[in-house]
């Protein structure tokens, strides 16, 4: 006895074309099946990854990695507030207030 198997029908009324798509259900749910394991794959591969570079950092010594990082921020923070400073001396108000003078 032959696999089950589903026809679907469309038809155009306007011009009476007919068209059928006959479906064997397992290589369907096979389609469907990997469609879905796609993006599952992918997720799981992201996570063994970051997990990796979780392990590798803690393996070299993050913590002396989050001194270097926060003076390196203070550092982008004082130059940001700097910019911010000059920008707003230059047109006498915060370019970022729209309001009319």
């Amino acid at each position: 006895m032959p696999g089950r198997r589903y026809t679907v029908v469309i038809a155009d009324r306007s011009s009476g074309v007919v068209r059928q798509l006959t479906v064997n259900r397992r290589w369907l749910a096979l389609a469907v099946a990997t469609i879905l394991a796609i993006p599952v794959l992918m997720g799981l591969g992201a996570k063994w990854s970051a997990n990796a570079q979780i392990e590798e950092l803690a393996r070299v010594g993050y913590p002396a990695r989050i001194v270097d990082h926060g003076t390196e921020r203070i550092d982008a923070l004082a130059r940001w507030d700097s910019i911010r400073r000059v920008g707003k001396g230059r047109s006498g108000r915060n370019t970022r207030d729209r309001r009319p003078q």
